[in-house]
């Protein structure tokens, strides 16, 4: 019994610590051609124009996609794929994207940039011009880190359990 209680206290708080955790369901998973699932940029750069936006939410949900407070609605098909154009997206330049779906929402920026990398916007009577990046960064948070960290938790726990309650027999 005495050796069984560390691994119960290790499990207890690992499941602790896992309650706060909650899967996502709504995801971006491509810009246009781009795929971009699993990458959580706050910016991306997309190269021309009306690219249609595609993710996952929950199965048949109301997913809202805002460019620049313009919004555009869809649903969800059983499988959760929802896919949108929104018509603001029609000339260079940054947008603020927003996706919501029930709770959840993505924001990141999207700049629409030409092929040859030199964008001109006008937008509320001032032109500005930028050079947009030749690729794209690659990046992200990998959710190896996250089971890397609960199964050091784990064993810490267990560690610490074990040292404790060998001092007390």
């Amino acid at each position: 019994m005495k050796q069984l209680l560390p691994i119960v206290i290790a499990l207890v708080i690992t499941a602790a610590a896992a309650v706060g955790v909650k899967a996502a369901t709504l995801s971006v998973d491509k810009i246009g051609t781009d795929t971009v699932t699993g990458k959580t940029f706050t910016s991306w750069t997309h190269y021309g124009l009306n690219p249609s936006i595609a993710g996952t939410a929950s199965a048949s949900a109301s997913v809202l996609v805002s460019v620049d407070g313009a919004q555009t609605a869809t649903t969800s098909g059983t499988d959760g794929a929802w896919m949108v154009k929104p018509v603001a997206l029609n000339s260079y330049g940054s947008y603020e994207i927003s996706i919501t779906s029930q709770t959840e929402s993505v924001l990141f920026s999207l700049t629409l940039a030409s092929a040859s990398g030199t964008t001109t916007t006008t937008k509320g009577g001032t032109t500005s011009t930028q050079s947009a990046a030749t690729t794209l960064p690659e990046s992200g948070f990998s959710d190896m880190v996250i089971f890397v960290a609960l199964g050091g938790l784990f064993i810490a726990s267990a560690a610490a359990s074990r040292y404790v309650f060998a001092r007390y027999e």
